[in-house]
C-alpha cells in the first residue's frame, strides 16, 4: 500500500519538545513526508535540533517583526497555491485557533488536514472540530489518572469487559467534569482506542 504524501508544519511555540521527536518518528512510518518545517524564534529559546532522519527546515521567526503563526500561514498558503508539491494531506502540529482559516482553505482545495496538539490546556476545541482528524497528546500524568479511574471501575464492578458506551457513562458518574475533549479527542471511541494501545497495548 502506497503511503500518502504529506506536508508537515510545526508551530514551535505550541509544541512540547519531549513529545515531538517520537511523534515525527511515528508519522514517518505512516506517511511519505515531502516537507517538514518548524517555526520558532530560536534566539529566545534553548531549543536543540530534533534528532530525526527527516530533513527538517528550521524557520527563524523574530517575534518583534513576524509571529510564528504568521510565518507558518504564509508559507503553507504559498505551497498550497503554487503546487510545488503533489500531496494529499497537511499535518499541522499546533493547537492555536489562529490556524482555523488555514485549515478551511486547505479543505477547500481538497486536502486532508490532520491537527496534532501536544498541549491539551491550550488547544482550541474549534480547531479540533475543523480538521479532518485531530489528535491531542495528553500528558503522562493525565493518562495515568484516567488509567486509575478505569481500573477502579473494573475493580468495583468486578468485570473484565465493558461496552465503551457503558464505560463512558460510568466515567461520567465517577467524575461529572470528565470530557473527551479534555484529552484532545472529539469521540470517546477514538480516545479509548489510543488510550488502550498506549496504556495496555491491547483493547478491552
Amino acid at each position: 500500500m502506497l503511503k500518502k504524501n504529506i506536508l508537515i508544519f510545526i508551530d514551535g511555540d505550541q509544541t512540547s519538545w519531549k513529545k515531538i521527536q517520537k511523534l515525527l518518528y511515528e508519522i514517518e512510518n505512516k506517511y511519505e513526508i515531502l516537507l517538514c518545517s518548524l517555526y520558532l524564534d530560536f534566539s529566545k529559546t534553548n531549543f536543540k535540533q530534533i534528532n530525526s532522519s527527516l530533513n527538517i527546515k528550521y524557520i527563524q521567526c523574530f517575534r518583534k517583526k513576524q509571529s510564528v503563526d504568521f510565518c507558518l500561514i504564509v508559507d503553507a498558503l504559498e505551497l498550497l497555491i503554487n503546487k510545488r508539491y503533489i500531496f494529499d494531506t497537511m499535518i499541522l502540529i499546533s493547537g492555536d485557533s489562529d490556524y482555523i482559516p488555514l485549515i478551511d482553505k486547505y479543505k477547500q482545495y481538497g486536502k486532508q488536514v490532520i491537527c496534532i496538539s501536544t498541549n491539551i490546556g491550550g488547544t482550541s476545541k474549534e480547531l479540533l472540530h475543523k480538521a479532518n482528524k485531530s489528535i491531542c497528546l495528553p500528558s503522562e500524568n493525565s493518562l495515568e489518572k484516567l488509567k486509575l479511574n478505569i481500573d477502579g471501575i473494573f475493580k468495583e464492578k468486578n468485570l473484565e469487559k465493558l461496552e465503551r458506551n457503558e464505560l463512558h457513562e460510568l466515567l461520567l458518574l465517577k467524575n461529572k467534569k470528565f470530557k473527551t475533549l479534555n484529552y484532545g479527542y472529539t469521540k470517546f471511541t477514538s480516545l479509548m482506542s489510543q488510550f488502550y494501545s498506549k496504556c495496555y497495548n491491547k483493547k478491552r
